[in-house]
C-alpha cells in the first residue's frame, strides 16, 4: 500500500452525520480510548494540538473547528499550577492554527516545527480533512495514525509531511473525509443506478416466472400427449371396435371441446403476455428517461464543481499576489530601516531639515520656471496672432504703416521657441529632482 510502517485505526460511524448526543459521545469515548493507547497517557504529558486546513472553505474547516472547541490547559498550568484546574493529574494541552500556504506563505510544518522548538511537547495531534474515495464514507469514518500525516495529498497537493522524522516528535494523525472528487460522485451515482436495475431485473424475472408457471398448470396443453392419442388413427379405429356411434360422436365432440378451449387459452394467454412485455417496455423507457435526467444532473453538478474551483483558483492567486505585494512593501520598509539604522535623531533632523529646505527652493524654482514659461508662451502667442495678421495684410492692395517684416518675425518666433524649449527642459529637471526629493525624504 506505500504506507510508512505504524498504527492504522478506522472507525466506521454510519450515523455520524446525525444529531444524536448519545451516539456521538459513544464515538468520542471510543476515539478518546484509541488516543490514549496511541499516546501513553499514564503520565503527565505536554500535547500540541494542530488544527490543519483553511478555515474560510468548509470541507478544509475541520481542523480549525476542532482547535476551536478545545479546553486548553497549557497557558493556566503554566501561570498557577495545577491547582487552577483542581485536578491532580493535569495534561498541558496547547493548540495551533497554522492556516495554508496562500495565507501565510510558509509550509505548515515550518511553522509547526517552530513552534515546537520554542514550546517543547511530548508529541503532535495533527487534525485535517481526508478527500473521500466513496460517497459513502463521507462525514462518517474517522481515521487514525501514528505515522503522521500529508497535508494536501488527498487533493494532489502534496505538501512537506508531518511526522516524527521532520518534528522530532510523535505525532498523531486524525481525518475525516468530508470532500470527495467529481468522477468519484459519477462513477458511485452510476454504480448505485446498476445495482438497482439488476435488483429491478432480478425482481421482474421472479414475478414472470411465477406467473408463467402459475398459468402453465391450468393450461391444457399440459395433455397434449393425450390429445394426439386420442385423435389418432389407432385410437379412433379401437374406439369404433369397442364403442357404438353415438359413443364415437360424444368422444368427438370432447375432443373437438378440448381443442376449442385449449386455442381459447392460447390466444388468452398471448395477450397477457403481450400486456406484460407492453408494460416491461414502459417501465424500461421510464428508467432510461430517469438515467438521462441524472445523468444531466451529474452533468450540471460537475460544470458547477469546475466553477467553484476555477473561483478558488483565481481567489488564491488574488492572495498569492496580495501577499507578493505586502511582501515587497515590507522589504522597502526593512531597506529604509536599515538606512536610518545607527544614525542619531539629531542627525536625523538636520537631514529632514536639509531635505525640506531644498525641497523649498526646488518648488520655488520650479515656480519661477513656470512663470517664466507662461510669459514666453503668452509672448509667443502674440507673436503668432501678429504674424498671422502680417499675412492676412499681405492680400490687402494698400499698406497705410509701415509693419515689421516676416523674416523679423520668424527670427523672433525661432528665439521664443528656443527659449520655451530651454525653460521646458528647466522645469522638467525642476520638477522631477523635488518629485524624487519627495519620494525619499
Amino acid at each position: 500500500m506505500e504506507k510508512p510502517k505504524g498504527t492504522y485505526i478506522t472507525m466506521e460511524a454510519p450515523n455520524l452525520i446525525v444529531p444524536d448526543e448519545d451516539y456521538h459521545r459513544e464515538i468520542s469515548q471510543a476515539l478518546a480510548h484509541h488516543l490514549k493507547e496511541l499516546l501513553h497517557l499514564e503520565k503527565e504529558r505536554s500535547i500540541l494540538v494542530v488544527g490543519l486546513g483553511n478555515r474560510e472553505i468548509t470541507p478544509d474547516a475541520l481542523g480549525p473547528q476542532v482547535v476551536q472547541n478545545l479546553k486548553i490547559t497549557r497557558h493556566i498550568i503554566k501561570e498557577y499550577g495545577k491547582a487552577g484546574m483542581g485536578k491532580k493529574k493535569v495534561h498541558q494541552i496547547s493548540s495551533l492554527v497554522p492556516g495554508v500556504m496562500a495565507q501565510t506563505g510558509m509550509e505548515t510544518m515550518e511553522i509547526i516545527r517552530g513552534v515546537i522548538r520554542e514550546t517543547d511537547p511530548d508529541a503532535v495531534i495533527a487534525i485535517d480533512a481526508l478527500a473521500a474515495r466513496s460517497v459513502r464514507r463521507l462525514n462518517c469514518t474517522i481515521q487514525i495514525t501514528d505515522t503522521g500525516i500529508n497535508p494536501g495529498s488527498g487533493v494532489c497537493n502534496h505538501r512537506c509531511g508531518l511526522n516524527e522524522e521532520t518534528l522530532g516528535i510523535p505525532v498523531i494523525g486524525i481525518g475525516v473525509p468530508t470532500v470527495v472528487d467529481g468522477a468519484t460522485i459519477v462513477h458511485d451515482a452510476i454504480a448505485h443506478l446498476l445495482e438497482n436495475l439488476e435488483e429491478q431485473r432480478a425482481i421482474w424475472a421472479e414475478q414472470d416466472q411465477q406467473k408463467t408457471g402459475a398459468k402453465s398448470e391450468g393450461r391444457p396443453g399440459d395433455g397434449k400427449e393425450q390429445l394426439k392419442d386420442l385423435v389418432s388413427a389407432e385410437t379412433v379405429k379401437k374406439q369404433i371396435n369397442e364403442f357404438t356411434g353415438s359413443e364415437i360422436a360424444e368422444k368427438l365432440a370432447d375432443a373437438e371441446r378440448e381443442l376449442w378451449i385449449r386455442s381459447v387459452w392460447e390466444q388468452h394467454w398471448l395477450k397477457q403476455k403481450r400486456k406484460e412485455l407492453t408494460e416491461q417496455k414502459q417501465c424500461i423507457l421510464a428508467e432510461q428517461e430517469e438515467l438521462k435526467k441524472i445523468r444531466q444532473e451529474i452533468q450540471e453538478e460537475t460544470q458547477k464543481t469546475e466553477q467553484r474551483e476555477q473561483e478558488i483558483r483565481k481567489k488564491e492567486l488574488r492572495e498569492t499576489e496580495q501577499k507578493a505585494e505586502r511582501k515587497a512593501l515590507l522589504e522597502k520598509i526593512r531597506e529604509k530601516e536599515a538606512q536610518l539604522a545607527g544614525k542619531e535623531e539629531t542627525e536625523l533632523l538636520e537631514h529632514i531639515a536639509a531635505w525640506e529646505a531644498q525641497k523649498e527652493r526646488l518648488e520655488e524654482a520650479q515656480k519661477t520656471a513656470k512663470e517664466e514659461l507662461d510669459a514666453i508662451q503668452k509672448k509667443l502667442t502674440e507673436v503668432q496672432a501678429a504674424l498671422t495678421a502680417i499675412q492676412a495684410l499681405e492680400t490687402a492692395d494698400s499698406q497705410e504703416q509701415p509693419l515689421p517684416s516676416e523674416i523679423e518675425l520668424q527670427e523672433d518666433l525661432r528665439g521664443l521657441s528656443e527659449q520655451k524649449q530651454v525653460l521646458d527642459q528647466r522645469y522638467n529637471e525642476q520638477y522631477h529632482a523635488a518629485k524624487y526629493e519627495s519620494e525619499h525624504i
